[in-house]
């Protein structure tokens, strides 16, 4: 399957080495363009990646990336900014952009990255504008369509309602939203915990005293959400399937008898027929809410939703803070989509908070998001990490620094980024000097790039002479190993190299 990968804004050499690295390794086809004008004309149904730079010359890129999502909700929208402009990344998802990639940094691995979710369409890419009060409500992945439309269907009735969940679900999110939905929507909303207070207390706060009205009376008109509902004393429940039955709030504290107009709504991590073996639970209150039963979608089933939820998690902790991790690497995603999440959303939350005290640069890796306390127990090819659809282990991998260590790094090793060539600078980018910190020198990208794909065809009227001067500053002027690297021949590349030299000499 051809990917067609629109870029705009970016730079003559940016896009060069693009096309080089993309459509030698991959089956892609680059489109170039200047203004937010010529990309919104060039954009069609064909396009599967649209890389924005930040500034353009008709206008700014993140108003582009609004104007492009207004009409385009499929396709996956990357800011690419240089490391010193950073900030404009915690304004990019508020625009619609799906990604922000650093030049420099990892640019290269995300792009591949998300022309392989765009191919299989297991990715959602369009971010909401307006996200909902609870980021976890957002995606659009099957489980929680299938949700969202038991809760529409539920919005237009007034029954009582059962939401099943699991740990770390949020429940009273849901049940905000089905509130919202309803014609209930301009009445108050409510929830009580029904696992937080003693028996007591609990019948207080939500029946109310003499002087102070419950959470029954504070609904008014509107919903009444009460969760861990298996967790309430026996009396409490018999108490509610009456209220629910009749209609009235029960005499309590010297308090006579009042209409009751509210809706319930119950949450419990319990199944109904963990419910119905439960003889501390009531049998009249089970046959009242087990007739509408909504079970929330557990983030292990929202695959497709759980980078998008990361992000703007990752997003609104580190909004406008200066240096702080802006994204995921690549690794990292694939371990997030990979993963059990048995603590669902609040363990993911957790995670990140944890990521988030150790990271160093823009992104967050596998080892600041998941630490390994002994890396004795790791399995011996850890550093692999499997792929998205493909199950893992909890144990999470050894980080990207673990595998760079010269002992350890394959000599056919792909570069993480096009930006890791040594030699090259642009204006939006300064690229790392060389690490002389050793004698022996590493094997640079652009050269296990070579011998990773030595048939790859180089367009010489553009890549020629920063090819060969690249080649030759990385082989210590070995012509030979220089053409080699290239796959041209010798004298090509004594013949460049002699009007490289300002003395018009020839390399040794």
């Amino acid at each position: 399957m051809l990917s067609h990968v629109l870029l705009v804004g970016t730079n003559t050499t940016y896009t060069t080495l693009l096309r080089y690295r993309l459509e030698t390794t991959l089956s892609v086809e680059l489109k170039q363009v200047n203004t937010g004008r010529e990309a919104l004309s060039a954009i069609n149904k064909a396009t599967t990646l649209v890389v924005v730079a930040p500034t353009l010359p008709d206008g700014d890129g993140l108003q582009l990336i609004a104007s492009m999502r207004a009409g385009w909700d499929d396709i996956p929208l990357l800011l690419v900014v240089p490391p010193e402009e950073t900030e404009a990344a915690h304004d990019a998802l508020a625009h619609g952009a799906t990604d922000v990639v650093v030049a420099g940094r990892s640019d290269l691995d995300r792009m591949e990255w998300w022309i392989a979710q765009s191919r299989s369409n297991t990715a959602t890419v369009a971010p909401p504008i307006a996200p909902p009060h609870s980021l976890f409500l957002i995606g659009n992945s099957l489980a929680i369509r299938r949700t969202r439309s038991h809760l529409r269907h539920a919005q237009q009735t007034d029954t009582p309602v059962l939401l099943q969940t699991e740990s770390g679900l949020e429940p009273e999110a849901w049940a905000r939203r089905l509130h919202e939905g309803s014609l209930r929507a301009d009445a108050p909303f409510i929830a009580f915990d029904g696992a937080v207070l003693s028996d007591q207390a609990v019948y207080d706060t939500l029946f109310g005293t003499a002087t102070t009205p419950g959470a029954c009376a504070r609904a008014e008109a509107g919903t009444l959400f009460i969760d861990n509902v298996s967790l309430l004393p026996s009396d409490v429940q018999h108490a509610l399937y009456t209220l629910a039955e009749t209609g009235t709030l029960p005499a309590h504290a010297e308090r006579t008898d009042v209409p009751f107009a509210a809706r319930l709504v119950f949450g419990t991590c319990h199944s109904l027929e963990e419910l119905d073996n439960d003889d501390s639970f009531s049998t009249d209150l089970y046959d009242l809410i087990s007739q509408h039963v909504i079970s929330l979608p557990a983030l292990r089933t929202r695959t497709e939703d759980l980078l998008l939820i990361a992000q703007q998690l990752l997003r609104e902790k580190t909004h406008a803070a200066a240096g702080a991790p802006i994204s995921f690497s690549v690794p990292a995603i694939q371990y997030l989509i990979g993963y059990d999440w048995p603590g669902n959303y609040r363990e993911l939350e957790a995670v990140i908070d944890r990521g988030l005290r150790t990271a160093q640069g823009f992104e967050l890796t596998v080892d600041d998001l998941f630490p390994h306390e002994d890396e004795e127990d790791l399995p011996e090819d850890a550093s692999v990490m499997p792929p998205a659809s493909s199950p893992v282990e909890k144990q999470p991998p050894m980080s990207l620094a673990d595998e760079e260590h010269e002992s350890d790094a394959p000599s056919d090793a792909l570069p993480r980024s096009l930006f890791d060539l040594q030699t090259f600078t642009v204006s939006a980018v300064d690229a790392p000097p060389p690490d002389t910190s050793t004698k022996t020198r590493r094997q640079t990208p652009l050269e296990r790039v070579a011998l990773r794909a030595p048939d790859a065809i180089i367009p010489m009227e553009e890549l020629q002479i920063f090819a060969i001067e690249h080649a030759l500053d990385v082989c210590e002027g070995d012509i030979k190993q220089a053409a080699r690297a290239l796959g041209i021949s010798p004298a090509t590349v004594s013949h460049v190299a002699s009007h490289l030299n300002p003395d018009g000499s020839t390399p040794h």
